[in-house]
Order: structure tokens, then C-alpha cells, then sequence
């Protein structure tokens, strides 16, 4: 009598096909169903590169306070900086006729020019003196809020970088009257 017997990792389960592996179907619904996974936990951790884009528009704007400080010594004059809702500006005193000075940007200078943060999404809230000072947005040239002495000497002020959509401060950047500048995280989204 003959007997047969089927191992099952040699034995095909229908003809043509093998009992190992996995069909097309099935790794693309494992795929989806990992894509959906993913997609959910980007949600639950929510935007981080909002957060980065403004620290990183908080550190630009501490380089470029130390240079223009820098530039207010060696130069042996005074420099400021005027702030609108979502801009700055580097400003030099121009005269303009023969009795009148004018704080205006300086067109000229390619690393401290004006720079507009709309297109980032990013607010300015701006306190001297602990008091919140009037950001007028439809000012061309904001007049100057943060001057810099010849030496090395600044008001004090802080100023908060805040996320347009959310209305919430991410960064602060605190200038000291020795003219240091510290940006540090805002506590829990300040408002």
C-alpha cells in the first residue's frame, strides 16, 4: 500500500502557489494601515516647525542686534531699531535738510536691511519699561522704539515673538541696559 504523506513546507496548498510568503494584497493594506498610523501621530504631536521657524527668526534678530550694537561702537554713533506689528527695522539718523535729522533705514547695508515676518507668520509684541508699546502696522518706516549708544549701551526691553494663527508667545527676547540679549522659551505659550 502507498502512502502520502504532505509536509506542509513542501507541500503547495493549491497548485502553482507555496504556503510561505504574502500576496500584494496583503502588504498593501498592512501599508495603509501603518500610512493611517503615522498620519495620526503626526496630528497627536502637532506642528513643530512653526515652533523652529520662530526661534529661528529670534536668533537672526539677536545676531543682528550684536552687530548692529557693534556697529553703533565702532562707528561712534547712536543706532536704533523700530519695530512694526510683524517687522523690524535697522534705523540711522539722516539729515535731510540743513536743520532737520530724520531716522530712516539704511537702504544701503545688505545684512541690516528692513525684514517683514508676515510670510512666517510671526507677531511682535514689544515692552519697554514693562509697559506694551503701540505697534502701528501702517507705518512705511516705524519711528525708533530701541536705541543703541556708542557705548555699547541700550534700553532695555523685551520683546515677544508670538505665533500669528495661534496668538500665542513662543519666544522672548530680553535686551539689557549693558546690551546683552537673551532669547528664551516663553512659559507655556504666554497670550
Amino acid at each position: 500500500m502507498l502512502a502520502l504523506s504532505c509536509d506542509i513546507r513542501i507541500c503547495p496548498l493549491r497548485p502553482g502557489r507555496s504556503a510561505h510568503g504574502f500576496t500584494l494584497l496583503e502588504i498593501l493594506v498592512v501599508l495603509v494601515l501603518v500610512a493611517i498610523m503615522a498620519g495620526f501621530a503626526v496630528i497627536s504631536l502637532g506642528d513643530g516647525s512653526r515652533d523652529r521657524t520662530i526661534e529661528q527668526e529670534g536668533r537672526r534678530l539677536v545676531a543682528l542686534l550684536n552687530l548692529l550694537r557693534d556697529e553703533a561702537i565702532l562707528g561712534g554713533e547712536v543706532r536704533a531699531v523700530g519695530f512694526a506689528p510683524q517687522a523690524y527695522h535697522f534705523l540711522r539718523l539722516y539729515r535731510v535738510d540743513e536743520r532737520s535729522y530724520e531716522w530712516l533705514p539704511d537702504e544701503d547695508d545688505p545684512v541690516l536691511r528692513s525684514r517683514d515676518l508676515a510670510p512666517l507668520g510671526v507677531d511682535f509684541l514689544l515692552y519697554l519699561d514693562n509697559l506694551p508699546q503701540a505697534l502701528n502696522p501702517r507705518l512705511r518706516h516705524p519711528p525708533p522704539q530701541i536705541f543703541f549708544s556708542d557705548t555699547g549701551e541700550m534700553m532695555p526691553f523685551a520683546l515677544h515673538l508670538r505665533d500669528e494663527r495661534e496668538r500665542r508667545v513662543l519666544w522672548i527676547l530680553e535686551g539689557h541696559a549693558d546690551g546683552r540679549f537673551a532669547l528664551m522659551r516663553a512659559a507655556d505659550g504666554l497670550r
